[in-house]
C-alpha cells in the first residue's frame, strides 16, 4: 500500500511540475526586432537532439535546428541557418521546434560556452558551434508562422535569403 501511494505522489509530481514553468512576458515587434540578431521565416527540415540539459527526470534536451529560410526582416541569412536551442518544458530558455512547420523566428547571438559547462552537458558530443551561435526562446516573439499575423503585419514584406 505504501509503494503504491508513494508512486502516486512521485507521479504527480513529475507530471504537475511542468505546470510550474517560465513566466515571461513577450516584447513588443519593435522591441523584438532591435533586440534580435537576425529575424526570418523557415520551415524547420531537421532537428537534431543532442542530449539532456539540467537532470535527467526534468531535463530539457538540446536541440540544433536546420531551417530552410524563405524571407528576411533583418541580419545577414542565407537559404538555410541552424538554430541552437533547447525543448522547452518548464523553463524560458529554449523552444519546442516541430519539423515541417513554418516560424518567424527571432534570433540571438551566444557565447558557445553557454552550451559546454554544466555537469550534465556533454561537450564531446556538441557539434562545435562558431565564435558564437544563434538561438531562440519561448520569451522571444518567435511564433509558427500561422499564430504571427501581428508580426507579419507591423513587419510587412520580407526580403529574400541571401
Amino acid at each position: 500500500m505504501l509503494r503504491g501511494i508513494s508512486k502516486l505522489v512521485i507521479a504527480t509530481f513529475v507530471f504537475s511540475c511542468g505546470g510550474l514553468g517560465c513566466s515571461c512576458s513577450q516584447p513588443d515587434v519593435k522591441a523584438a526586432m532591435k533586440a534580435a540578431h537576425s529575424v526570418f521565416i523557415g520551415q524547420v527540415v531537421r532537428i537534431k537532439w543532442i542530449d539532456h540539459y539540467g537532470d535527467p527526470l526534468f531535463g530539457e534536451r538540446r536541440t540544433i535546428v536546420t531551417f530552410r529560410v524563405s524571407g528576411v526582416y533583418k541580419g545577414h541569412v542565407g537559404s538555410t541557418i541552424v538554430l541552437h536551442t533547447q525543448e522547452n518544458r518548464s523553463s524560458c530558455a529554449g523552444f519546442n521546434f516541430l519539423e515541417g512547420h513554418e516560424y518567424i523566428v527571432y534570433s540571438y547571438s551566444y557565447e558557445p560556452n553557454k552550451w559546454t559547462t554544466d555537469k550534465w552537458r556533454s561537450p564531446s558530443v556538441l557539434e562545435k558551434p562558431q565564435k558564437r551561435f544563434l538561438g531562440t526562446s519561448i520569451c522571444s516573439r518567435t511564433n509558427e508562422i500561422i499564430n504571427a499575423g501581428q508580426d507579419l503585419k507591423e513587419l510587412g514584406q520580407p526580403r529574400p535569403p541571401l
